[in-house]
């Protein structure tokens, strides 16, 4: 598992990777036939983990929160950025609208969730469970195939 996980990262976080398979594997046990190859098995979970990494790691950029002073030094736009944005802004419009205004508020206008719950008259649970949930539906529409 050690040599495939080097293979498929190419650097030091194989160790992380080895123990991210292990772990879903002894959570997902009751999904392993017996009498089938547990090492193939075993192969098949690593690669699902790693790639469902590197995904993330590449959809991260498109969802940042960060205050725009924050971010590194502005570069401008080329064909592809503007082409993501568009996208991202019509992703950003089919949100329910509860959704769109918590991350309009919070990701576009840099409002902390204390003060984004106090002008909406929410709790904060409620705050950060629709800003997950739009979130996790932006990366879910930007996830590579």
């Amino acid at each position: 598992m050690r040599r495939y996980a080097r293979y498929l990262t190419r650097s030091a976080e194989s160790e992380d990777l080895v123990q991210d398979t292990l772990l879903r594997a002894m959570q997902k046990l009751h999904l392993w036939q017996p009498g089938t190859n547990l090492g193939a098995w075993l192969r098949k979970v690593m690669l699902n983990i790693y790639l469902g990494q590197r995904t993330r790691a590449h959809s991260r950029p498109l969802i940042d929160d960060r205050p725009i002073e924050d971010h590194p030094v502005q570069m401008n736009g080329n064909q592809e950025s503007h082409l993501a944005l568009l996208l991202l802004k019509q992703e950003v419009s089919n949100l329910p609208d509860d959704q769109r205004q918590i991350i309009s508020m919070v990701a576009v206008d840099g409002v902390s969730y204390v003060d984004a719950a106090e002008r909406l008259d929410l709790p904060i649970g409620t705050v950060r469970s629709r800003l997950s949930r739009a979130r996790h539906s932006l990366r879910e529409r930007f996830a590579v195939n």
